[in-house]
């Protein structure tokens, strides 16, 4: 509830501390302030399933006239602050990632995207909720292209299939030519991946080890060209790293 307050304490105290800054570098004499007091904000839950970490509004510090909380959260996918009420007091929310939709009773609605700024005026009552938004992204890939997705972390599903995919799948893509991308939605707050796509070069391959040609002969020259040291392998069995004997 009082996290929009907060996100408005942090804009505040860095337009202060700019012209601060311009103020001392051309007025020595003007005297900097300084900490009279430090409260760590601890992460709680609150709302739905949300992380807060409240500093402003707890007992160490009870209310730093005119602010009265500052709520720094964090919402993953399925968590938020539903609907619930406030009165006599003006609430902000800075958006420092991602984007959130607002409802109120009031009829406004709307949605923060990254660095948008909410203000809302409680008055003598007002029921509002505030919840994120985890839209899937479209990622377009050249039609006909291979494609790969490598899972780093979290999971994710793809197209229309909702079948959760989790970290350290290789998924290999369709490639059809009426298919110009690919849909991702992320299932979890640290969900990573790779995403690979090149064209293919649809010629005969024949891999052995370290070794790709595009036939078996080529294949066992490759490994005579080796073992006498020629055809790009001169330095074969002279030349020694300064790293690959750690």
């Amino acid at each position: 509830m009082g996290h929009k307050r907060a996100a408005f304490l942090v804009v505040l105290l860095s337009i202060a501390t700019y012209f601060t800054l311009r103020t001392t570098m051309s007025t020595s004499q003007q005297l900097s302030r300084s900490v009279t007091k430090k409260v760590l904000s601890i992460e709680t839950p609150e709302g739905a399933g949300a992380l807060v970490r409240r500093s402003i509004g707890t007992a160490s510090l009870r209310n730093l006239t005119p602010f009265l909380m500052l709520d720094h959260f964090h919402v993953s996918k399925g968590a938020g602050f539903p609907d619930h009420p406030h009165r006599g007091q003006s609430t902000i929310t800075y958006m420092l990632e991602g984007s959130s939709r607002h409802e109120d009773s009031a009829g406004h609605k709307g949605t923060i995207e990254t660095g948008g700024v909410q203000w809302m005026v409680a008055g003598r009552g007002i029921i509002h909720a505030e919840m994120p938004v985890h839209a899937p992204a479209f990622q377009e890939l050249p039609q006909g292209w291979t494609a790969f997705i490598y899972v780093l972390k979290g999971s994710l599903t793809v197209g229309t299939d909702a079948t959760p995919l989790h970290a350290f799948h290789t998924l290999v893509l369709s490639a059809n030519s009426t298919e110009a991308g690919v849909l991702l939605k992320s299932l979890s707050p640290d969900t990573q991946l790779m995403l690979a796509a090149a064209e293919p070069i649809n010629e005969p391959i024949v891999q052995h080890g370290p070794f790709v040609m595009n036939t078996q002969e080529e294949i066992m020259q490759t490994f005579q060209d080796y073992r006498q040291g020629k055809n790009g392998f001169e330095k074969a069995h002279v030349w020694k790293s300064e790293i690959g004997g750690l």
